[in-house]
C-alpha cells in the first residue's frame, strides 16, 4: 500500500526525533499517443496527485515516451525497454508505482541514523 509523503503520525514522529524532512520530488514525462487506455492513465494521475498531491508534475512531451524522475534522477524509462512497439500501458502504470514507492523508501531510510544506541555497548 503506497504511502502519503509527509502527513500523519508517521511525519511527526520523524519531527519530534529531529529527522529532517525534505520533500520530494517526482515528475512524469510521457507521450500521450502512447498510452493505450485513457482512462486508466487518468485513474493512475488521480491516484498519484492524492497520494503524493503538491510534489508530483506530469508533463506530455513528444519528446520522451515515458520518464519517471523522483528527486531530478531518472529512475524509470519506457526507452529502456526491450519491446519494438513501446506504449503505455496497465502494466508500465503499475511498475512506475513501485519504482516511485521503493525511491520513497531508500530515500527516507537514508534519513534515519545506521548505527543505533541500543546496540552499542560502552566498555
Amino acid at each position: 500500500m503506497p504511502q502519503r509523503l509527509l502527513f500523519g503520525i508517521p511525519c511527526l514522529t520523524l519531527k519530534l526525533k529531529g529527522i529532517k524532512i525534505v520533500m520530494n520530488k517526482i515528475n512524469i514525462s510521457y507521450n500521450s499517443k502512447l498510452v493505450v487506455d485513457k482512462k486508466i492513465f487518468q485513474s493512475y494521475i488521480k491516484d498519484l496527485e492524492s497520494l503524493y498531491s503538491d510534489q508530483v508534475t506530469f508533463t506530455d512531451s513528444k519528446e520522451n515516451d515515458f520518464n519517471l524522475y523522483f528527486n531530478d534522477k531518472l529512475i524509470y524509462s519506457l526507452e529502456d525497454s526491450f519491446d519494438e512497439n513501446l506504449s503505455i500501458d496497465e502494466q508500465v502504470l503499475e511498475k512506475s508505482k513501485k519504482y516511485i514507492e521503493n525511491s520513497i523508501n531508500l530515500s527516507s531510510s537514508r534519513d534515519i541514523p545506521r548505527v543505533d544506541d541500543i546496540g552499542i555497548v560502552d566498555y
